[in-house]
C-alpha cells in the first residue's frame, strides 16, 4: 500500500468515526439489546408453559 493511499485511508477513517456514524450504530444496537433482553424476561416470568407445580 502506498504512503499516499494510507494516508487517503486515515483520513477517510478519521472523518467517518468523528462524525459518530459507526459510534451511534454501535449504541442503537446495544440499546435494543438491553430493551428485548429485558422485555423477553419479564414476558418469560408470566409465561404459563414456564411454571412447574411441585407435586
Amino acid at each position: 500500500m502506498t504512503r499516499h493511499r494510507r494516508k487517503k485511508l486515515a483520513a477517510f477513517l478519521a472523518i467517518a468515526l468523528s462524525g459518530g456514524t459507526v459510534f451511534g450504530t454501535c449504541e442503537m444496537r446495544i440499546h435494543d439489546s438491553i430493551i428485548n433482553g429485558t422485555q423477553q424476561f419479564i414476558l418469560g416470568l408470566f409465561n404459563p408453559s414456564n411454571i412447574t407445580v411441585a407435586q
